[in-house]
């Protein structure tokens, strides 16, 4: 007897495991790149990046405007730019919201 499973299930098996190994590889290069820039981006950048985001949060919240348009190719910069930016928002929210 030769038991071998349907066509479909296998298909499905095949189908399952590419699209494991693609998101495992999109996983690992998220992390290699991580770890990249993660080492090659000294305290003083990262410290600029935010002071950078927070002034223009200070300067849009005046204005109103949306999001920052700013592009940052560093990834770890960019994430702090960003987190600059909502904290200078958010602050100037709550000096409103009391007022």
């Amino acid at each position: 007897m030769h038991n071998r499973l349907p066509t479909h299930t296998r298909l499905g098996t095949y189908i399952t495991m590419a699209l494991l190994l693609l998101f495992f590889l999109f996983m690992l290069r998220n992390c290699a790149s991580a770890l990249y820039y993660g080492t090659i981006t000294n305290d003083l950048d990262i410290s600029r990046s935010y002071q950078s985001g927070f002034a223009d949060g200070q300067e849009q919240s005046e204005n109103l405007k949306g999001q920052p348009k700013k592009h940052i190719a560093n990834p770890l910069l960019l994430k702090m730019y960003r987190k600059g930016f909502r904290d200078s928002r958010d602050k100037n929210r709550c000096k409103d919201e009391i007022r």
